[in-house]
């Protein structure tokens, strides 16, 4: 992808530290997850008591050994931590040289986390409420995206690990679309791609990143 002159963001929880600098010369942006503030919340939202304090070390290294790399710290805001993303916002201020942006996320109920609504939704309203507290109170040299599910819309294209290539959150049911696999390239749809994002998938890109 980097070869055609794709722009390349790889999601990942950093965990694979061998891999991941494997590929990141062929990145141009790395997106590394802190969901929660506490050990505790940092285990539930992840399954695993991987500390922020690696998430950040993991970002200087990247940004030390690759100089074009970007890194995008992702907090998906949802019903169990938002409590704690005001913390998490001035745990970040004192870190603010091993990333460039923080995204938060309202969570969107889809794929295997459908299961998951009822414990984790929060509504537009409680979302607006949090963008406006973090605006108000984390410091304007911090670069923060706000990123609403209804923003977030026919918006991605994401390569899962298997190769298929997805347009993900589309419509009301944040369903996926399978437009192809990278391993046969020739078989993607582009002009489905282009027909269905239109020039949301740009938009989001430029504000992100």
């Amino acid at each position: 992808l980097k070869y055609l002159n794709f722009n390349v963001v790889l999601s990942t929880h950093g965990r694979k530290e061998k891999k991941l600098f494997e590929v990141a010369k062929f990145c141009d942006w790395v997106s590394l997850p802190i969901d929660g503030y506490s050990n505790a919340m940092t285990g539930l939202m992840r399954t695993d008591n991987h500390p922020n304090s690696k998430i950040f070390n993991t970002g200087n290294a990247l940004k030390s050994n690759f100089k074009h790399l970007k890194i995008k710290i992702g907090t998906v805001a949802n019903k169990k931590n938002i409590q704690e993303i005001f913390e998490i916002g001035k745990l970040l201020e004192q870190n603010m040289n091993c990333f460039d942006t923080w995204k938060i996320y309202q969570y969107t109920p889809r794929r295997k986390h459908k299961t998951h609504r009822d414990s984790l939704v929060i509504s537009d309203d409680e979302f607006g409420e949090l963008t406006s507290l973090i605006k108000e109170r984390i410091s304007k040299d911090m670069r923060i995206v706000y990123s609403s599910n209804e923003a977030r819309k026919n918006a991605y294209t994401f390569v899962y690990q298997n190769g298929d290539v997805n347009l993900v959150n589309i419509g009301d049911s944040f369903g996926d679309l399978l437009v192809g696999n990278i391993n046969n390239f020739e078989s993607i749809n582009f002009s489905k791609i282009e027909s269905i994002l239109g020039s949301n998938h740009q938009t989001n890109y430029d504000i992100t990143y």
